[in-house]
């Protein structure tokens, strides 16, 4: 079964680096369909390859980036899920 999900970013998130919105669309995504996931590990696809190694090593020397990146891991967890 497929689910979609969409959402505008404010006007803060908007003026954010491309590797930001890539992210928040994770954590946004996640926020929604994570109750719905059955499954326990999930790929996520992206076109970045920034964002694609920032979700494979779970890190990113991005003091900005590290806080959302924690958010998305929060999820992860709260969701039993893995990456």
């Amino acid at each position: 079964m497929e689910h979609m999900t969409s959402a505008a970013f404010s006007r803060a998130d908007a003026a954010q680096h491309i590797t930001f919105k890539e992210l928040k669309a994770v954590e946004c995504a996640l926020q929604v369909l994570g109750p719905l996931i059955t499954v326990k590990s999930l790929a996520v696809f992206s076109d970045s390859s920034t964002t694609v190694a920032i979700l494979q090593k779970l890190y990113t020397k991005s003091p900005r980036l590290r806080g959302l990146l924690g958010r998305i891991i929060a999820l992860t967890k709260a969701y039993g899920l893995s990456l």
